[in-house]
């Protein structure tokens, strides 16, 4: 079973509640009729912190015997990131070869956004993002279409360089939006040692106390050879201790050395009830 997990949209408890939106869009946190915080995420395709094709070869050659790679794309957001995978994997593998990884259920937690846009097959893009494209080999023209809609989500700044687009069939077909929490994904997660979890740049909106527990629920429930890649997020708020990394090792996780805070599921588990998120004083501290 295959995981992707995107930027989502709710509030970050911080010193105020901040709410990100996605793709080169900004909300702003004010205070006493003044800007006191803005605070913006960026949901860009082939976002630079993994090596797309890189990756997705690694996934051709580690699942070659799985009959079904199921992939679900959690806070997909805009839809990015399963809509990058999936390029990735038709111009990497090609497209029979990709078909047991499809389709990819992508879920976010926000209603608005994968109702009003994702379902829709709308989809905001800036000038970076096509050239991305266009650098990975994407034909753009084949995938996306000029829209006579715009994205906006209320009180959004956009950038003036942001234009929406119609993304066409034949690649929406690979891809099923969903509204879902991530905690419960984790926690009911069924795993047959084919499963990648991509939960990619989302944790640190959860704060030590949940983000663990997703982490625990998770090395609970995969299995031997599954997948799990976290994303790398700001380093200066993110996986800082080494009890961050300890616990994701006593969990069952083991880094894969070719990508960043990407990691592969063994047998090696420490005792359960020491795991435990809950009665773990660890699950206390911050950052994650």
């Amino acid at each position: 079973m295959f995981y992707i997990n995107m930027q989502i949209t709710y509030p970050i408890h911080q010193k105020h509640n901040i709410y990100p939106s996605f793709c080169s869009t900004t909300r702003v946190g004010l205070l006493s009729n003044s800007v006191d915080y803005i605070y913006s995420t960026q949901s860009s395709v082939f976002r630079t912190d993994l090596d797309w094709l890189k990756f997705v070869k690694y996934l051709g050659i580690h699942f070659k015997d799985a009959e079904k790679v199921n992939v679900v794309c959690q806070a997909c957001s805009d839809g990015s990131e399963p809509y990058t995978l999936a390029l990735a994997l038709i111009h990497s593998l090609g497209l029979e070869a990709s078909k047991k990884f499809f389709p990819i259920k992508a879920r976010d937690i926000d209603i608005t956004n994968i109702s009003s846009f994702a379902k829709r097959g709308l989809i905001n893009l800036t000038k970076e993002d096509i050239e991305k494209l266009k650098i990975n080999g994407i034909n753009f023209d084949k995938y996306f279409s000029n829209s006579t809609e715009q994205i906006r989500l209320v009180n959004d700044t956009i950038n003036n360089e942001v234009q929406t687009y119609k993304v066409n069939q034949n690649l929406r077909q690979f891809v099923d939006f969903q509204n879902q929490d991530l905690e419960d994904d984790a926690s009911r997660l069924v795993d047959n040692s084919n499963t990648v979890f991509l939960c990619r740049n989302v944790l640190p909106y959860l704060g030590s106390y949940d983000a663990r527990k997703v982490i625990y629920n998770l090395g609970k429930n995969m299995k031997k050879g599954s997948i799990l890649s976290l994303g790398t997020y700001s380093n200066s708020k993110f996986l800082t201790y080494r009890e961050d990394y300890k616990f994701i090792k006593d969990c069952g996780f083991e880094p894969l050395a070719d990508f960043k805070q990407t990691y592969i599921k063994t047998d090696n588990l420490s005792n359960r009830n020491e795991l435990d998120w809950g009665a773990n004083i660890l699950s206390y501290r911050m950052p994650f």
